[in-house]
């Protein structure tokens, strides 16, 4: 924080929000300062918030890798099976996901990501010897 006063940030933040619960750029600013002062579990919450108001996919996948960077795999899993309902998944967002789903035992579902990311990148196979 540039003001030196984090703490103040967070709760000058988290008062505004009050008023305007739904304004998009400030709760991305309140998430922004929730992460600079270590209040990582409201960070959490703000950023589900952003994604629910704004049913932005780019902030559906922000939420899961920032799910699976914090550990909390079930969450992350829950996201990834929204996220594996769109259309136009990136090969290496489904590998991600893949990933995921091996580290919580579920088998049938990182197959058919891993299945799905090889038919979109034909030189998967190779890479992955």
């Amino acid at each position: 924080m540039a003001s030196g006063q984090p703490d103040l940030a967070y709760s000058t933040v988290t008062e505004i929000l009050a008023e305007y619960p739904t304004d998009l750029a400030l709760l991305d600013r309140a998430f922004t300062i929730a992460l600079q002062t270590g209040h990582t579990p409201e960070a959490t919450l703000l950023l589900e918030r952003i994604w629910e108001i704004s049913g932005d996919p780019n902030r559906l996948d922000q939420l899961f890798r920032f799910r699976v960077a914090q550990g909390e795999l079930s969450e992350a899993s829950r996201l990834a099976d929204k996220i594996v309902t769109r259309k136009n998944i990136q090969a290496k967002q489904r590998e991600r996901i893949a990933q995921l789903y091996i580290w919580t035992g579920q088998r049938k579902k990182a197959l058919t990501q891993l299945k799905a990311a090889k038919g979109q990148n034909p030189g998967y196979s190779a890479r992955k010897k």
